[in-house]
């Protein structure tokens, strides 16, 4: 008899835990603490590549999506249990997406997805993301224009149809088309309105004769999103490198100065510094590869006496070689 009541209670045991997804019972699964009011199932045919997952604005840039297709009956209460990873939660049915109450940002509370119609008459999929799905800004222009008749400055303007999710705009500049060589320069507030929406910055004192790039970053509110871009605008007439040697700084120096130089075409480099005999005092380079374009060499002097000495250039281009000269004014008593 004893057997007969043990075996019975486990036929019990085992018919209240028969569903994925018992009713009431606080379930782990893929890390999330999921409860339901009513018995479910998880389907095995349906992953992240579902079209109605795919179609999402943000599909592209989701970050960790949690993908559960759900098997069940009538109108079903879904609770995601409070979490600091997966804060955005929504469900797939009736051919339509629903949000999660609270859909926030950083919640701190439990996640409801109430009455999930599972007789709609499509799959039940359940989402759940480290960032917002939904978040989309339809980016009708964007444009970079550089007016020759005020040169200190270049406009950066976007114009947006509509916004969904959309903490702020941030804006990034370079000079190539390469994002990963960029800076940050300008942030704006989201409006987040279906209206179509004017942003614009003025770039103050833009480097005349290069091509400036930009790239307009899409940040949600836990400051992830995507680039967008870039839109290009050469300022002023091209930039055409030269072999120069216009001066060092400062001079006179005390016990450091900066050579400035400028190269036509990337080639070996020699710099020495010179005594007023003609004497090699200091090796300041030798050979070293340099690029195309203006450099600055820091020289330091300390160990040297004050007087005055020359500097000595040589640079070993294909043309043939370059040479020039300058000099400096080691005086130690300067700014005292």
């Amino acid at each position: 008899m004893k057997s007969f009541f043990l075996l019975l209670l486990i036929l019990a045991v085992g018919l209240c835990f028969a569903y994925d997804l018992p009713a009431g019972v606080p379930t782990e699964i893929f890390g999330l603490m999921i409860t339901t009011d009513t018995d479910l199932d998880i389907r095995h045919d349906i992953d992240i590549y579902h079209p109605a997952i795919t179609a999402l604005p943000h599909y592209e840039y989701l970050i960790e999506p949690i993908v559960i297709a759900l098997e069940g009956s009538g109108l079903v209460d879904i609770v995601v249990g409070q979490n600091m990873n997966y804060t955005f939660s929504c469900a797939y049915y009736g051919a339509s997406w629903h949000k999660a109450e609270p859909y926030a940002e950083l919640p701190y509370d439990d996640m409801l997805l109430n009455q999930v119609d599972f007789e709609a008459g499509s799959e039940v999929i359940l989402l759940v993301c480290r960032n917002d799905p939904f978040m989309q800004a339809v980016i009708e222009s964007f444009t970079a224009v550089y007016d020759e008749t005020e040169p200190s400055k270049v406009t950066v303007s976007w114009v947006t149809s509509s916004e969904t999710g959309i903490s702020c705009f941030r804006l990034f500049s370079g000079y190539s088309s390469d994002q990963d060589q960029v800076e940050y320069i300008y942030e704006v507030p989201a409006t987040n309105t279906n209206q179509p929406h004017s942003y614009s910055f003025d770039v103050q004192n833009p480097r005349l004769g290069y091509t400036h790039y930009f790239w307009l970053q899409v940040m949600d509110h836990l400051c992830q999103g995507y680039r967008y871009g870039p839109v290009s605008v050469e300022v002023g007439p091209p930039y055409i490198p030269s072999n120069n040697v216009p001066y060092v700084v400062p001079n006179p120096c005390d016990n450091e100065f900066w050579c400035v130089y400028e190269l036509r075409d990337s080639t070996l480099v020699s710099i020495v510094l010179l005594d007023c005999y003609n004497k090699v005092v200091k090796e300041i380079c030798h050979k070293q590869s340099m690029t195309v374009g203006g450099h600055m060499q820091r020289v330091l002097v300390f160990d040297l006496p004050e007087g005055l000495y020359r500097i000595y250039y040589w640079l070993e281009q294909e043309g043939g070689p370059f040479y020039a000269y300058g000099d400096v004014l080691i005086d130690r008593g300067k700014g005292h």
